[in-house]
């Protein structure tokens, strides 16, 4: 299998996906809700600010291939 190019901006393979954020949501519910880190989705985020996330904002969030390696990387 083929591994993404990293995007040397957040450190994650390019395979995001978006996510639009809802009422009630915070980075660690979003995380928690994708199996993602919230460090993860901190990095793939770097211009959002975790403590005011507001309806309708559009995040990213790294897909299966990108998280996997991430978490192969804590492993190590």
């Amino acid at each position: 299998s083929t591994i993404p190019p990293i995007d040397s901006g957040t450190g994650f393979a390019s395979s995001m996906r978006d996510y639009t954020v809802v009422r009630g949501d915070s980075f660690y519910k979003i995380a928690k809700a994708n199996g993602i880190t919230v460090s993860s989705l901190s990095r793939a985020n770097p211009n959002v600010d975790a403590s005011r996330l507001q309806v309708g904002a559009k995040l990213k969030i790294p897909t299966d291939s990108a998280s996997k390696i991430n978490r192969e990387k804590r492993k190590i």
